[in-house]
């Protein structure tokens, strides 16, 4: 899609594309006036002296190769809904220029709103446990119930990634996807459901790369800065110990940013990673929507005071405390008569006590309408 004055665009695109040029160099240049029909064309020195900044990195040779690539994505904007949305525009997202070599150009599909009221990174590990899947989902959920303006953004992957998009869809809340190649394409493939969902319910795929980049290592370290500047705060799932999620966390924290992360046992791989973000003073403790809403400084929907949020370990009453205690001593499911006989309590007694610890997470419904603790 492209819009405007399309050989000014296309020259405007060309600087943006140059390799070496940052959002802040491009800004600049702009405010001070400067000729992108000459651009290609000025000495380091010149550029320099135009952007107030040392552009020794940005060659002769960079910036004509900024136009090659230009030409090129002209073309692919031409025949496709992907926007490419320059720094110098008035809907690049405020949040992401204050992130250092923040790219000079992004390009997104989709309606969804970069600059949300309350966008939330939600990342972590590829290979989650049953356990920190739930948290992903229960947190997003209990968000979404209680945030207005919220928008949950990811990387799209595996695990986390795509848990959270796909809780954001379920509860009609705006989600980004920040990709590590260019939007001809989706990585990985298996998600194209996903990201097509993500865009036909109002959301919105970003990347910094134009088309025909392909996912490469270290690209998905620079979509990660992107993840983390586009939030007001990040929340960290799982993650084992050099977990790439924790670089997402790190330029959260660098940036002056919320950073949160779920606790758990020290001795799980998965756990490690936000057990050292706390340890290290990088993450508040992730204990539950509330938590964060709190200390994120959220105002509730209005109806969200008297629903009732899930917590990791919330306070239970001594039917369920005596329901739980006999779960947890067991090693096979059991029925609501068992639980009864064992506990003495009445049948309809023990039923209200598993119906909330079921919606608390803490006991699971089985085939056979048997339960165990999860």
């Amino acid at each position: 899609m492209v819009t405007g004055d399309g050989k000014e665009f296309q020259m405007r695109l060309a600087a943006a594309l140059s390799p070496g040029m940052t959002a802040q160099a491009l800004c600049s240049f702009d405010e001070h006036g400067g000729d992108y029909a000459a651009f290609a064309e000025l000495s380091c020195p010149d550029l320099s002296k135009i952007v107030e900044a040392d552009m020794g990195h940005c060659r002769q040779v960079h910036r004509q190769e900024g136009a090659i690539r230009a030409t090129r994505e002209m073309q692919f904007l031409s025949r496709s809904t992907v926007r490419a949305v320059l720094a110098t525009d008035p809907d690049y997202p405020e949040r992401l220029l204050q992130l250092y070599n923040a790219p000079a150009v992004i390009f997104t599909l989709g309606r969804g709103n970069l600059s949300a009221p309350h966008p939330l990174a939600v990342v972590g590990t590829r290979k989650p446990t049953p356990q920190g899947a739930k948290h992903c989902t229960d947190f997003v959920n209990a968000l979404a119930d209680s945030v207005d303006g919220l928008n949950i953004v990811s990387g799209l992957a595996y695990g986390i990634d795509s848990l959270s998009h796909s809780a954001a869809l379920q509860k009609k809340v705006t989600t980004t996807a920040v990709l590590a190649h260019g939007l001809d394409m989706v990585y990985p493939a298996a998600h194209r459901d996903l990201a097509s969902a993500i865009v036909h319910s109002g959301g919105v795929l970003v990347s910094q790369y134009p088309s025909g980049e392909k996912p490469r290592r270290q690209r998905f370290l620079e979509r990660n800065r992107i993840i983390a500047a586009l939030c007001d705060g990040t929340l960290v799932v799982e993650s084992a110990q050099h977990g790439g999620s924790l670089s997402t966390a790190n330029t959260a924290f660098e940036l002056d940013r919320e950073v949160f992360a779920i606790p758990g046992r020290i001795d799980d791989e998965m756990s490690q990673g936000c057990n050292l973000l706390i340890h290290r003073n990088k993450a508040q403790i992730a204990l539950s929507a509330d938590t964060l809403i709190d200390a994120m400084g959220w105002q509730r929907k209005q109806s969200a005071g008297s629903a009732r949020q899930g917590s990791l370990f919330p306070e239970l009453t001594s039917d369920q405390k005596l329901v739980v205690d006999i779960l947890k001593s067991q090693q096979k499911d059991l029925t609501i008569d068992t639980i009864s006989t064992l506990a003495h309590m009445s049948i309809p007694r023990v039923m209200v006590a598993l119906s909330e610890l079921e919606e608390l997470g803490i006991a699971l419904r089985q085939p056979g309408n048997r339960f165990t603790n999860n």
